[in-house]
């Protein structure tokens, strides 16, 4: 069963080594750190919107109650910076964190998840290839 938390945060701007990088960053109180650790990829929804995918990192105790994004997850979802709002955080299955890699804003976690992908079907072609061989 998914783990779910409900929160309502001050949305704030990114940190900024985040930006491009779909990050998410919400003290660890917020985020029900037991099941969404730093790094995980979940789902965050605003005021029961669309899911969005992000990549979870921590914040100083000093932003409790506040969740900050960058720029352009901001501009997705609709976020301006101050502003409050009903946050749902839920964990990603493993298609989710996959689908989010390869779609990722920043170009290393994206190309990197596609050479992976290729290599992973090269391989499976190569096995199907060597066991015909060897049932010849």
């Amino acid at each position: 069963m998914k783990h779910v938390e409900k929160r309502t945060l001050i949305v704030e701007d990114s940190i900024q080594g985040d930006v491009y990088k779909d990050i998410a960053r919400i003290h660890w109180k917020e985020r029900g750190a037991r099941r969404n650790r730093i790094g995980s990829i979940v789902a965050i929804r605003v005021d029961d919107g669309p899911r969005h995918f992000f990549s979870l990192r921590g914040l100083d105790n000093k932003d409790l109650g506040k969740i900050r994004f960058d720029f352009l997850a901001r501009q997705g979802l609709k976020l301006e910076i101050g502003t409050t709002h009903h946050f749902t955080i839920e964990e990603a299955n493993p298609w989710q964190k996959l689908k989010w890699a390869l779609h990722a804003t920043d170009p290393v976690a994206r190309i990197a998840t596609w050479i992976a992908l290729w290599s992973g079907v090269l391989a499976i072609i190569g096995l199907f290839v060597a066991i015909i061989d060897l049932c010849r």
